[in-house]
């Protein structure tokens, strides 16, 4: 005779979350601005300046190919939106963005715990991406890292749980094509959409329906990385150069 799972009252399970994620605020957000101007995060003025750039200029086309321009886009907003000029304001300002995805990323783990097992398990693994030293660094650095981890966990956790439908895959397939925007090895969780499909065919016997959908949510995903790089396409016609040390081998 098996035990009865427990089933935690509505209150405790959202405690928990609240719970993990005000943790995660915490750690990520207390004395963001230490160095700051004269100490500023490597590679931040990639995207810090380009986006300065922009703003400045007016010319929303970012100049920068090593990396997408999602982030660079969402900086340029932001500094438009609250007039930061200064470099101490647009380097502070681009690291609360890096930890306001890591706190997101400890809810998205929270959240793919939760349909995965329990509320046990969700807080334990989401406790362990709170206090992990890698990501609280990431998520207090002007980079790219905690954003493209919070998107391909959410693009996860969407497709997780007993049953999937076209419905998740597409919604699944814009934040796997964000992640790319964001950091071109979101590219590596297209195989995950694939998957899906497949254990979408598999459960209720419809391949065709699976085959389609996987195909749909491929399709959202480069639509989805074309949405937030739209310069990348014409820019990257007349100047390969940065893409190619983006993507080409490591020097000896």
């Amino acid at each position: 005779m098996t035990r009865p799972e427990r089933v935690l009252p509505q209150g405790t399970v959202w405690a928990a979350a609240l719970l993990v994620i005000a943790a995660s605020a915490a750690l990520r957000a207390y004395r963001l601005d230490y160095g700051l101007p004269a100490t500023l995060d490597v590679d931040a003025s990639k995207w810090v300046d380009d986006a300065s750039r922009m703003v400045a200029t007016g010319a929303w086309k970012p100049v920068n190919l090593q990396y997408p321009t999602f982030f660079t886009y969402i900086l340029a907003g932001l500094f438009r939106l609250t007039s930061a000029r200064s470099v101490f304001e647009q380097h502070a300002m681009a690291r609360a963005v890096s930890a306001a995805f890591g706190t997101g990323m400890v809810a998205a783990t929270w959240a793919l715990g939760r349909r995965l097992g329990s509320t046990v398990a969700a807080t334990a693994g989401a406790a362990l991406v709170v206090f992990s030293t890698v990501c609280v660094t990431s998520s207090r650095t002007a980079a790219t890292d905690t954003m493209l981890a919070f998107l391909v966990t959410l693009a996860v956790c969407v497709l997780a749980g007993p049953g999937i439908g076209t419905r998740e895959m597409i919604i699944s397939g814009v934040l796997v094509g964000l992640a790319t925007g964001t950091k071109f090895s979101g590219a590596l969780a297209l195989p995950t959409l694939w998957i899906a499909g497949i254990r979408m065919g598999w459960v209720d016997g419809r391949w065709r329906r699976a085959a389609a959908a996987t195909a749909a949510s491929s399709l959202v995903a480069g639509r989805s990385f074309l949405l937030v790089t739209p310069s990348y396409v014409p820019l990257m016609g007349q100047d390969l150069d940065p893409l190619r040390l983006h993507l080409g081998p490591r020097p000896q």
